[in-house]
């Protein structure tokens, strides 16, 4: 832009009279930010169905989508193995995903070897 003011293409250099009207970007340190309860533990307190308190507890270890814990059936997990097999007809991924359970995992699910199989799924869900 220089260039063009010395030869008299433009009258004056736009950028330079741009960087006073923009404010340097000034940083404040909000310090360090401390939680006081973890929100595992207020899941806990959650005096809500059996079925939600399971899948928020059971969301944490297995770090699945939403959608994927709401439809989860008996039928995928094995507890054998220690893993939940989700189809790919249920993903968004044309694939198999198979999540390893841990121990707390199992412990969270509801356990499908009672034999007292209401349903297909997993959690049921009132409405």
């Amino acid at each position: 832009m220089a260039k063009a003011v010395r030869v008299r293409v433009s009258p004056s250099a736009p950028i330079a009279s741009s960087n006073k009207a923009v404010n340097p970007n000034k940083y404040k340190d909000y310090g360090l930010f401390l939680v006081r309860s973890s929100p595992l533990r207020a899941i806990d307190g959650f005096t809500g169905s059996f079925s939600t308190r399971s899948a928020l507890r059971l969301a944490a270890p297995v770090f699945v989508r939403p959608g994927n814990l709401r439809h989860a059936e008996r039928a995928e997990i094995d507890f054998e193995k220690a893993e939940w097999r989700i189809p790919a007809g249920k993903r968004k991924i044309a694939e198999q995903h198979i999540v390893p359970l841990s121990v707390q995992a199992i412990a969270i699910l509801p356990d499908s070897r009672t034999g007292d199989l209401i349903s297909q799924c997993l959690l049921t869900w009132n409405r």
